[in-house]
């Protein structure tokens, strides 16, 4: 006769050295549901299944633009987005560039956009590929004002070294010795990524922009967890019973 729920519950706190010795699969379910996905699942509203989109924020940080590669702002917004969980986007691994210019390269190069794009609450600041940089005829419906942890800048300025075609602003672009080209990170207008000039010693926010990310049916985490934890806990009922 198969043991009741009532025997099998009173077989398992009976049990501790069994159980404890598959606890730390089950924290380890928990903790790799979390890790993997965590809150980086987003699906904007009007994004269909298998539509492309990017994702741009500002920086919740504040940098000097005193270098002159480019890979050192990369460097940076990337690992901005890696400590808010975002380098993994609804299961793809995903590339941040920094919306900026150096002497050498310019941002609509380095940061290339061929998406709508969609700030962090996503909500959607241009529909057209491209748009980011036509912004004397096409005014970005929402601005780039939220930073990785989900806060709101509000009048916050942003380095860029860039003007409203996206190149590299002559003698302002970042790396510049003296001063450099600035945006507003609630601007909407071409005031969004050329809003004037500063001395470079100044610290100030950055824009990232990301690589496109495919709009999937991603599991929740807690799903992931329910299903890794179930199964840990088959395989302890399992060892009791054998017991």
């Amino acid at each position: 006769m198969s043991p009741s729920l009532g025997d099998w519950k009173t077989r398992l706190l009976a049990a501790p050295a069994a159980v404890s010795k598959f606890a730390p699969w089950v924290m380890w379910a928990a903790y790799a549901g979390k890790a993997t996905l965590g809150a980086s699942i987003i699906l904007p509203p009007d994004v269909e299944t298998g539509g492309t989109f990017q994702l741009a924020f500002v920086t919740s940080g504040t940098y000097r633009p005193t270098a002159s590669s480019i890979a050192t702002y990369n460097a940076y917004v990337t690992a901005a987005a890696k400590a808010a969980g975002l380098d993994v986007i609804n299961g793809q691994q995903i590339t941040w560039s920094a919306i900026v210019s150096t002497g050498t390269v310019d941002a609509r190069d380095n940061a290339v956009q061929m998406a709508p794009v969609y700030n962090l609450n996503q909500e959607l600041v241009t529909p057209d590929a491209g748009g980011l940089w036509d912004s004397f005829t096409h005014i970005l419906q929402n601005p780039i004002d939220v930073t990785e942890k989900g806060d709101e800048l509000f009048y916050e300025f942003v380095w860029t070294g860039t003007d409203q075609n996206g190149k590299a602003l002559p003698y302002y672009a970042m790396g510049s010795p003296f001063l450099v080209g600035f945006g507003e990170a609630s601007g909407q207008f071409t005031n969004w990524v050329s809003a004037g000039s500063y001395p470079g010693t100044f610290p100030l926010h950055l824009y990232a922009l990301s690589s496109p990310i495919i709009a999937a049916v991603v599991p929740e985490p807690t799903s992931l967890v329910v299903l890794f934890s179930g199964t840990i806990l088959t395989a302890v009922v399992y060892r009791l019973r054998k017991n």
